[in-house]
């Protein structure tokens, strides 16, 4: 059918599409400026050059596929396309994209194999919408900045290209899902790429000098989830996928007969929570907060905004199923009371952050403001103060180091009592370890001096009615004393 003759059908039948693939076309009709209406142009292995003025007059088409032609250059008239969605030029010499060529609609823009070489600054920021960029094959140095600009942008493919670095600021692309950096010249990759840990879900990059560890890039593998924790990691940022509630080691401190005995209690709880489901022990769940709320306080003598926190970090672990399950139960008390600093450390993150990797001031000053008086509020936000970056967050790595000297009342900072190296370097190991063991122990390490009866040896005796004084005759006191 004779192109014109086509096009002539098209304007008279209404038509939406315009159909001339393969057609061996060297150049577009001027008739084509007169089919407005259509929504579709399909003008893929032909052997254009150029595009007409006229194709501007498109300002109901939402698909162009150009693919397979020889065009050497976009012309301004695509601007005025208006409803522009889906752009395809793949396999045509294009050797440069600039600004004020693409109407802002474009939500999908496919030019690989083009021999594209510059992307000027600009282009991205006219396009607002989009949200597949395929640039694979090319033969691009560099991408501009305002790349990072696309806050719906969800897949970006820049495969094959000669690109040394990526763009600073990449891990504002919130919406990325999917990133393809495979084959290029890259020497590092940024490790706040590990921000995106929630919504990137498959990332391909090659073997070579990028910072990686090699074993994280066996690209048949696809392994995002190990590439994220490590940039997650790297980037001073808790892992997203670290479930502290399931690798706890302090499950094994506490030993099976006080697991057997906190089991009973929960199932105690449960039965008279309704809607519990006791099909089978590890499949019941504590629906009530204030059921749970009021166990741990017995058990771990918090106050009742904590106990409030750890409720609802139980549900972030699984939000499509509301309520607390046995083992999240069992692993809570143990890290609590046997936990590491680092373990207790993460299981604190949780509570204020899901999955992001930071922490938000408000967050941070509203947990200090649970965990210990007033007066030291103030303090302990002035300390953090200079380790919040510039979108106000904590990482990680900093909260460790620091918020845990407060809330785990680390040595840092304490009285030396007075005595030989060996009275205070016991006087030191009591101190961290009761401190460590009840976090909120009102206790110093002067006050533990009475619990040695001769220098450097400790007086168990002593020590369990120190403990029994000062927490109250809970059992889990009384126990750890002795122990």
């Amino acid at each position: 059918i004779d192109p014109q003759e086509e096009l002539e059908t098209v304007r008279a039948t209404g038509a939406s599409a315009i159909n001339l693939s393969g057609k061996r076309l060297t150049h577009l009709p001027p008739e084509i400026a007169g089919c407005a209406h259509v929504t579709s142009v399909d003008l893929r292995r032909n052997q254009l050059v150029e595009l007409p003025d006229g194709i501007g007059e498109l300002v109901n088409c939402a698909k162009l596929m150009l693919s397979e032609n020889a065009v050497r250059e976009l012309p301004g008239a695509l601007q005025r396309m208006s409803s522009l969605t889906l752009l395809d030029v793949c396999d045509n010499p294009i050797k440069s994209l600039e600004a004020g060529v693409l109407p802002k609609s474009v939500s999908h823009l496919f030019m690989d194999r083009c021999g594209l070489e510059s992307i000027g600054c600009g282009v991205f920021t006219q396009l607002p919408e989009l949200r597949e960029l395929h640039l694979k094959s090319n033969l691009i140095t560099s991408l501009p900045g305002d790349l990072c600009t696309l806050k719906f942008l969800d897949l970006l493919d820049v495969s094959d290209n000669r690109l040394a670095e990526l763009p600073q600021g990449m891990e504002t692309l919130t919406a990325l899902k999917e990133l393809d950096v495979a084959e290029c010249q890259l020497t590092q990759i940024p490790v706040t790429l590990g921000r995106l840990a929630q919504t990137l879900r498959r990332v391909r990059i090659s073997p070579g000098n990028t910072g990686l560890p090699a074993d994280l890039l066996d690209i048949s593998k696809q392994p995002t989830g190990a590439v994220m924790a490590y940039l997650q990691t790297a980037d001073g940022r808790l892992p997203f996928n670290d479930d502290i509630l399931s690798m706890s080691a302090a499950v094994t401190r506490v030993g099976k007969n006080q697991i057997l005995v906190w089991t009973q209690e929960f199932l105690g709880l449960a039965a008279d929570d309704p809607g519990a489901d006791d099909a089978h022990p590890a499949h019941t769940r504590l629906l009530s907060s204030d059921k749970w709320v009021l166990s741990l306080q017995e058990r771990l003598g918090v106050p009742q905004k904590f106990a409030g926190r750890m409720f609802q970090v139980m549900h972030w672990t699984q939000p499509q199923q509301p309520g607390v399950l046995l083992h999240q139960y069992i692993c809570a008390l143990c890290i609590f009371t046997r936990g590491s600093p680092e373990e207790r450390a993460k299981f604190l993150f949780r509570m204020l952050d899901p999955g992001g990797g930071v922490l938000s001031r408000d967050k941070v000053e509203s947990m200090l403001k649970d965990l210990i008086p007033d007066d030291l509020v103030r303090h302990w936000a002035s300390e953090l103060d200079p380790l919040f970056d510039n979108q106000q967050e904590l990482r990680f790595v900093d909260f460790s180091k620091y918020v845990c000297e407060c809330v785990f009342g680390s040595d840092a900072g304490s009285p030396t009592p007075k005595g030989t190296t060996r009275d205070a370097a016991a006087y030191k190991w009591v101190w961290g370890w009761i401190s460590s063991l009840f976090p909120y122990l009102p206790v110093s390490i002067n006050s533990i001096q009475p619990w040695f009866r001769d220098p450097g040896r400790l007086d168990a005796d002593q020590m369990e009615k120190r403990l029994l004084d000062l927490r109250g005759k809970g059992t889990v006191a009384r126990a750890s004393a002795q122990g």
